[in-house]
């Protein structure tokens, strides 16, 4: 065999991924854009101290990328994956009925990751409308026409 062994990449334990959302969660201007006050070696030097304190806890030497990266995973697979646990646990919250709830309870971990999503992820966005139950009305069709023979004075007969 060849020297160049593919290496697997160690998985995280629990404890470090709680530490970084610790830390990530804790951290004010991370989420920020760039200004005088939050600059690219601001954001540097934080990258580095929390890797820091990862490979002190968790034994497994990690580098700074991969720190950054598990972030942006936790933030975008970890939040879908939470997402849809947690609109479960809603829905089968709000059930009638006797029985055992079959909701999913959500981990210490899921749970922070849910409180760093803004609340309109998970809610919607108060007041709006959702433009998908729009176009399944029967009588958009029928709407649509009317709108337009008002419109042009005349029957566009297009749908």
């Amino acid at each position: 065999m060849s020297d160049d062994k593919v290496t697997k990449k160690s998985k995280w334990s629990e404890g470090e991924v709680i530490l970084l959302m610790e830390e990530v969660t804790g951290n004010e201007k991370l989420g920020k854009k760039f200004s005088p006050d939050n600059t690219a070696v601001d954001r540097t030097r934080f990258w580095s101290e929390t890797t820091k304190k990862i490979n002190a806890v968790g034994g497994k030497e990690r580098n700074v990328k991969q720190v950054e990266k598990k972030w942006r995973d936790l933030k975008v697979s970890g939040s879908s994956q939470t997402k849809s646990r947690e609109v479960k646990r809603r829905t089968e919250a709000k059930k009638t009925g006797g029985g055992v709830s079959e909701a999913p309870c959500l981990s210490s971990l899921e749970e922070k990751i849910l409180g760093t999503l803004p609340s309109c992820s998970l809610d919607g966005i108060p007041g709006g409308r959702d433009s998908s139950l729009d176009s399944n009305d029967s009588n958009s069709e029928t709407n649509l026409n009317e709108i337009l023979q008002t419109r042009s004075g005349q029957f566009l007969g297009i749908l």
